[in-house]
């Protein structure tokens, strides 16, 4: 199966492409209007939509052929909300599902594939932090901006981690 990829930022998109994605846009780009040329008209099966605000969002439900999938898992709170159009959506018969976090089977599972080398995250990690740089660690990773995709916070050896 292809990967399409669209961000803000060109070095998430170049790790995209790095990491497997057939094809990157820039967020700004008619990312629906692109996935459509790629796939002869028919949308993409699925979205997974790790962006906030009325934009991704609708992007995502644009780009999904009829009876596809939009699946969101961006951080989200209370009273955040997006405007759709519920006939359309209806009609095409497209089906969003959410997530917050993973189950706890999931969260084990994705543990013994990380930590037995069965999935590769290096090139995911683009900074490190000892435990004692925690807030800053948390500042980094709360502002994406080029250069940064996920932070590591690494606790001190010896410290039963």
């Amino acid at each position: 199966a292809d990967v399409l990829a669209s961000d803000m930022l060109p070095d998430r998109r170049e790790a995209s492409r790095r990491l497997g994605a057939t094809v990157t846009f820039a967020g700004s780009a008619d990312v629906a209007r692109e996935v459509k040329a790629l796939t002869g008209g028919r949308g993409a099966d699925c979205a997974f939509l790790a962006a906030l605000g009325q934009a991704p969002f609708q992007q995502a439900i644009d780009a999904v052929r009829p009876a596809g999938r939009i699946m969101v898992f961006a951080a989200t709170s209370p009273g955040e909300t997006a405007s759709i159009d519920l006939g359309a959506l209806c009609a095409a018969e497209k089906e969003i599902l959410t997530s917050y976090s993973a189950s706890v089977d999931v969260q084990d599972l994705a543990a013994r594939l990380v930590f037995g080398g069965e999935i590769r995250v290096e090139g995911l990690i683009t900074h490190r932090f000892p435990l004692e740089e925690a807030a800053r660690a948390i500042d980094v990773a709360s502002r994406p901006v080029p250069g940064v995709l996920k932070v590591f916070l690494q606790a001190p050896a010896g410290a039963g981690c």
